[in-house]
């Protein structure tokens, strides 16, 4: 939020609402998801990552990230209706073929459609749910694998870029830190004579 809004939370703001499962995150040192939990903000999924020192691997801090409840409650009902309205479609065309049936058993064929007819049209209202909720599937799983091969290679190319600031901070920057703490006097000239390949890198 921003500076001087209502709903502001200020850098070193103490957390009195906070949830035990939220604690469970820093008793385990392991990630967890949390919620809906409801505070004076509103009602979160919460999702909780601890960052351990290198080192040590001591825990240093917790990562947390709130989604609103309610956009969680809209996504799981979005990913509940396609599986819905397949099994509803299904159970319409069965309660359907057997009200024709008893039809045709009352009528004694006068009229109505014969059961051969009945029994392909149902077939094949079955049929077309089936394909098309194949269909379905086959294009969310092509469209997911996409998204994941995608990811991968978001991953590989950050990692690289992640490797190329590590070794910026632990190898170059040290190196520069122990050249200052070890000269009585560092001129202008001898910083840039030194920090030239680092400003390069």
């Amino acid at each position: 939020e921003p500076v001087g809004s209502a709903d502001e939370s200020p850098a070193g703001q103490i957390y009195d609402e906070i949830s035990a499962e939220y604690l469970h995150a820093f008793e385990k040192n392991a990630p967890i998801i949390v919620g809906p939990v409801t505070d004076r903000w509103g009602s979160w999924i919460t999702a909780l990552v601890p960052l351990t020192d290198q080192h040590t691997g001591e825990l240093a801090a917790i990562l947390g990230m709130d989604m609103d409840a309610g956009n969680w409650r809209a996504a799981l009902i979005r990913a509940a209706i396609p599986p819905s309205a397949i099994t509803v479609t299904l159970i319409l065309i069965l309660m359907t073929n057997v009200v024709l049936s008893s039809r045709n058993e009352q009528t004694h064929g006068t009229g109505a459609m014969s059961p051969q007819l009945l029994k392909s049209a149902v077939i094949a209202a079955v049929g077309l749910v089936l394909t098309l909720s194949g269909a379905w599937l086959f294009h969310n799983q092509e469209t997911r694998s996409r998204l994941l091969d995608f990811r991968q290679l978001a991953n590989e190319r950050s990692r690289a870029l992640l490797e190329n600031f590590r070794s910026l901070r632990d190898i170059e920057l040290e190196g520069l830190a122990r050249f200052i703490e070890g000269s009585h006097e560092v001129d202008n000239r001898e910083f840039q004579r030194y920090s030239g390949y680092l400003v390069q890198n």
